[in-house]
C-alpha cells in the first residue's frame, strides 16, 4: 500500500502537475528572504486535477496576537485574479455572480512587492489591462445563526466592494471534531516568536540596529567621561 501511494504521488508531482517543481522551488528560494513562505494545493475544475501554487508571505494576513499559523482563528490569503480567471470561477459556480465592475487601476501593492517589481524589471503602468481583482480568501472560525458553536468556514470576499462571493464549510461532514482542513502549508526559515518566521534580512537588520545602539552607548559613555574630565579640570 505504501509503495502504491509512493508511485502515485511521484506520478502526480512529475507528470500530472508539471508546474509543481517550479512553484515549489520558487517558494524555497524565498524562504530565507521572507522568513516564512506558503504553499497551497487546490483542485482546478477546468483541468480536473490538483494545482500547486506558491503563496508569498505578502499575501498572507494573520491576526496580531496569533502565535502560530496553524492555530490562528483567522487566516486570510490575498488572491490577485485576472478578470478572465474571475469570470471562469463564476461560471464554474465557485463564486456568486454579482456583476462587479472590472478593476481599471493597478491593485495596491506592498513595499515588498514594489521592490520585487524593480528586481524583475516591471514598471507600474497605471492601467490594469488584465482587470486584476484582489479577493480575500479567509479561513475563519465563525458561528452563524443556525450554528450551535463556531465552525471552520472559508469565506471569499471581494476587496474593492467588500461583498461576499462565497462561503464554504471547511471541515469534513463526518468529522465529529469539526477540525479545520489545512489548504495552505507554511515553510519557515527560523521559527521566532509570533506567527511569522524570520529570515536573513531580519537577522541582518536586527544586528545593524543593535550595532547602532551599542555605538550610541559607547559615544554617550565617551562623551560623559570627556565631560567629567573637563569639569574636574575646571573645578
Amino acid at each position: 500500500k505504501a509503495k502504491r501511494k509512493t508511485r502515485f504521488m511521484n506520478w502526480q508531482i512529475t507528470e500530472q502537475m508539471p508546474e509543481f517543481r517550479a512553484e515549489f522551488e520558487q517558494m524555497e528560494t524565498q524562504v530565507p528572504l521572507g522568513g516564512s513562505q506558503y504553499f497551497t494545493l487546490y483542485y482546478d475544475q477546468q483541468l480536473k486535477r490538483p494545482m500547486p501554487e506558491f503563496v508569498p508571505v505578502d499575501d498572507i494576513l494573520l491576526p496580531f496576537a496569533t502565535s502560530n499559523f496553524y492555530s490562528a482563528q483567522r487566516k486570510t490569503r490575498v488572491l490577485h485574479l485576472t478578470q478572465l480567471e474571475f469570470e471562469r470561477r463564476i461560471e464554474a459556480g465557485l463564486y456568486r455572480d454579482l456583476d462587479l465592475v472590472p478593476e481599471s487601476m493597478d491593485p495596491e501593492s506592498t513595499p515588498a512587492e514594489e521592490a520585487n517589481r524593480k528586481i524583475e524589471g516591471k514598471s507600474p503602468s497605471g492601467y490594469n489591462e488584465d482587470g486584476l481583482r484582489d479577493v480575500y480568501e479567509t479561513y475563519v472560525l465563525y458561528q452563524f445563526e443556525h450554528d450551535d458553536k463556531a465552525y471552520p468556514y472559508l469565506v471569499v470576499t471581494d476587496k474593492a466592494t467588500e461583498k461576499n462571493l462565497a462561503v464554504y464549510r471547511n471541515y469534513y461532514p463526518d468529522d465529529t471534531r469539526c477540525k479545520a482542513i489545512d489548504h495552505i502549508f507554511e515553510f519557515d526559515f527560523i521559527r521566532w516568536r509570533g506567527s511569522y518566521g524570520i529570515g536573513i534580512p531580519h537577522i541582518g537588520q536586527r544586528l545593524s540596529l543593535e550595532g547602532q545602539a551599542d555605538l550610541g552607548h559607547l559615544v554617550q559613555a565617551g562623551a560623559g567621561g570627556w565631560w567629567q574630565r573637563i569639569t574636574r579640570q575646571t573645578s
